[in-house]
C-alpha cells in the first residue's frame, strides 16, 4: 500500500511539475542563458518545497529523484531559449542602429561629425559580425549599395529645378546600383519632373502667347525666338523639345513676318502721303 502511495506521488508529481515547468519557460523573458539557468534552479527548489511539504523524507526523496531528470531537460531548453532570444534581440539591436546609421550617412556631408560617427559604428557592428555570425539585413556591400540608394533619394527629394532633375537622372543612369534600383530612382525622379514640367509647360506656352500676340502689334526679332529653343530642351528633353520648338519657331515667324509686311505697307502709304 504504501508503494502503491509513493508510485502515485510520484507521477502525480511528474505531472505537475512538468506542466508548471512548461509555464515557467513560456513566461521567461529574461535572454540570459545563464540567468535563466540560476532562476530555474531557484524555481525548482521552490517548487519542490512547496509541493512536498507533507511528505515523508523517503517519499520527498522518491519525487526528487522522478522529476530531478525532467527539470534538466526543461532547464537546458529553457537556456536554449534565453540563447536564442539573445540572438534575435542582438540581431534586431545591431539591425536598428544599421538601418538607423545608413540614413544618417546618406543625409550628412562626409566630413561631418554625425556622418563620421555613424559610419564608425557600422564598421564596428560588421567587425563583431564576423565572429557573431548573425543574419544581418546588410552586408557591408550591401550597406554601400543602400546608402547610395538613400542619398539619390534625399538628392531627389532636394532637388528644386528640372536642371537638377534631370542631371540627377543622367548621374543615376551612370551608377553601380542594381538595375532594380536604378528604374525605381528614375521613376522617381520623372514623378517629380511630371510636377515642374506641368508648371514650367503653363508658363512656356502662356510666355509664346504672348510673343505670338505682341509679335503683330509691335513685332519680335529673331534672337527672340531662337533663344526658346533652349527652353523646349529643358522641359521636354532634345527630341520632343526640338519639334514642339520647331512647331513655335513657324508660328512666330510667321507673325514676325506679317507685322513685317503691314509696317511695310504702312510706310509706303506714309511716303505716297
Amino acid at each position: 500500500e504504501r508503494r502503491k502511495q509513493d508510485e502515485d506521488a510520484i507521477e502525480t508529481n511528474k505531472i505537475a511539475f512538468r506542466q508548471a515547468s512548461e509555464d515557467f519557460r513560456k513566461n521567461n523573458k529574461t535572454d540570459n542563458y545563464e540567468e535563466f539557468k540560476d532562476k530555474y534552479s531557484a524555481w525548482q527548489q521552490g517548487w519542490i518545497q512547496n509541493n512536498t511539504k507533507n511528505f515523508s523524507s523517503r517519499r520527498k526523496r522518491l519525487v526528487v529523484n522522478a522529476i530531478n531528470p525532467i527539470a534538466g531537460v526543461e532547464n537546458l531548453q529553457g537556456q536554449n531559449e534565453a540563447f536564442r532570444l539573445s540572438e534575435a534581440n542582438g540581431t534586431q539591436a545591431m539591425n536598428d542602429t544599421l538601418k538607423k546609421n545608413i540614413n544618417i550617412i546618406a543625409s550628412f556631408p562626409i566630413e561631418s561629425p554625425e556622418h563620421q560617427t555613424a559610419l564608425k559604428e557600422n564598421a564596428d557592428i560588421h567587425r563583431r559580425n564576423t565572429t557573431l555570425g548573425r543574419n544581418l539585413l546588410y552586408s557591408p556591400e550591401g550597406e554601400k549599395l543602400e546608402i547610395a540608394n538613400k542619398t539619390f533619394k534625399n538628392k531627389i527629394d532636394d532637388a528644386d529645378s528640372i536642371e537638377k532633375l534631370n542631371a540627377l537622372k543622367e548621374t543615376i543612369d551612370k551608377s553601380k546600383l542594381p538595375i532594380e534600383n536604378i528604374i525605381a530612382l528614375k521613376s522617381a525622379v520623372d514623378k517629380k519632373l511630371d510636377y515642374y514640367q506641368t508648371g514650367a509647360k503653363i508658363d512656356l506656352d502662356n510666355k509664346v502667347d504672348n510673343l505670338d500676340a505682341n509679335a503683330l502689334l509691335n513685332g519680335i526679332e529673331a534672337n527672340q525666338i531662337e533663344s526658346l529653343q533652349q527652353e523646349y530642351f529643358k522641359i521636354y528633353g532634345p527630341i520632343e523639345g526640338k519639334t514642339r520648338f520647331a512647331a513655335t519657331k513657324k508660328r512666330l515667324t510667321t507673325s514676325k513676318n506679317v507685322h513685317s509686311k503691314y509696317k511695310a505697307v504702312e510706310f509706303s502709304s506714309f511716303t505716297k502721303k
